[in-house]
């Protein structure tokens, strides 16, 4: 797992699929990936207008224990900027996914966010019909990279159930330092994820287990719950998640990248 350790879900997306993810998938492994590391957190609160009113539940998204050590990468930015000057910001989840879209300006802006930071050096080039009609294209590092990843996904794949079915805990462990892109992996159901947490929270019951500040409980099960708090997000406030090379905004949110994103501020729905 040596180069799922070192990349985001986002640099995979793109390294295995060049400019074909959508702008919704390479924006909502990111969120995720800030969850799992919690360099973001969520934090959960009910709200009562008045006695009349039905309670209702809010998810909010703030600095979490690990952002001021984390050296971001410039397209987690277009989450992780909102936070800069006030660390003790939080916003409502919705309005988070909307924040991101409107940071990334279009799908064509963000891959080259994606591809400008360090770890992408040297792995694209783009040549005169790319600059006409949009994308671009591997070099040979590029390419001996891309199937390097996709060996190791493929072998991750096959090891992720025997891990489950043996209780491997040091196997279990190891998956802890690919943040997230275990989502990126196929056959790997929500009823394993649910089962793989409860391994680590046993685990961690004994005294054996070892964090190392990445999420081992709740972000694990909750994954279906905040992808899909994601896409409900994106299709209600952000109307495109094209995957072509345009430059017009793929965000449909305007305004500023501060607390309210789309609608809404730092408390309303």
């Amino acid at each position: 797992m040596k180069h799922l350790s070192k990349l985001t879900p986002a640099e995979i997306l793109l390294l295995r699929h060049e400019y074909r993810s959508s702008l919704k998938d390479l924006l909502k492994y990111t969120l995720l990936d800030l969850l799992i590391k919690q360099v973001l957190e969520i934090d959960e609160a009910q709200q009562q207008s008045n006695a009349k009113d039905p309670v209702k539940n809010y998810r909010y998204v703030k600095a979490g224990r690990n952002f001021k050590k984390h050296r971001s990468k410039f397209h987690e930015e277009v989450f992780l900027m909102s936070f800069g000057k006030n660390h003790d910001r939080i916003i409502l989840f919705n309005n988070m996914v909307k924040i991101g879209f409107q940071n990334s300006v279009s799908h064509r802006s963000y891959t080259n966010r994606i591809r400008k930071n360090g770890a992408m050096d040297g792995l694209f080039e783009k040549h005169f019909h790319n600059i006409l009609f949009g994308g671009f294209e591997y070099t040979r590092a590029g390419k001996q990279l891309r199937d390097q990843v996709n060996l190791e996904i493929s072998e991750l794949e096959k090891t992720v159930a025997r891990y489950i079915q043996e209780n491997d805990k040091a196997g279990l462990d190891s998956l802890r330092t690919i943040g997230g892109n275990i989502f990126l992996l196929q056959g790997l159901s929500l009823p394993m994820l649910k089962e793989l947490e409860q391994i680590f929270i046993d685990e961690m019951k004994t005294g054996s287990g070892d964090t190392s500040g990445e999420c081992s409980s709740a972000c694990w099960s909750t994954f279906s719950d905040y992808s899909g708090s994601f896409d409900n997000a994106h299709s209600h406030g952000c109307s495109s998640d094209s995957s072509d090379s345009s430059d017009s905004s793929d965000s449909g949110c305007g305004g500023d990248s501060g607390c309210g994103g789309c609608s809404g501020g730092c408390g309303g729905d």
